[in-house]
């Protein structure tokens, strides 16, 4: 079940979703259930970047990572674990970060969830 756009009912949902945590320098990735708890998994260190904000490319199946310290955005891929520098120069503080529509933004600093 997801929320309809109206916020007020649920339809059903054959699309598997995965949750995405960014912690300090750590990525993981778990399957969403709808009811009860989430599976553990490992997670994945993401070297010397913080994941400060994150937003999912939904167009490879990576995700954006802004790290403030740092002033960097990386794209990390989620299956081959690898990341790649997208823009370390004339950044300040981000703030929030968002890319296409099978990204439902959270309050959360550092929380995705993907289809």
């Amino acid at each position: 079940m997801i929320l309809k756009t109206n916020k007020y009912e649920c339809k059903l949902s054959l699309q598997s979703y995965n949750l995405v945590f960014g912690i300090d320098n750590y990525v993981v990735s778990t399957p969403h259930n709808v009811f009860g708890r989430h599976p553990q998994r490992l997670a994945t260190s993401l070297g010397r970047i913080t994941a400060d904000k994150i937003a999912y490319n939904s167009v490879k199946g990576s995700i954006f990572v802004a790290d403030n310290n740092l002033k960097l955005i990386v794209e990390y891929d989620l299956v081959s674990k690898m990341s790649s520098e997208l823009v370390s120069r004339d950044i300040f503080h981000i703030t929030s970060m968002s890319y296409g529509e099978k990204f439902f933004n959270f309050k959360a600093p550092s929380l995705a969830l993907v289809r």
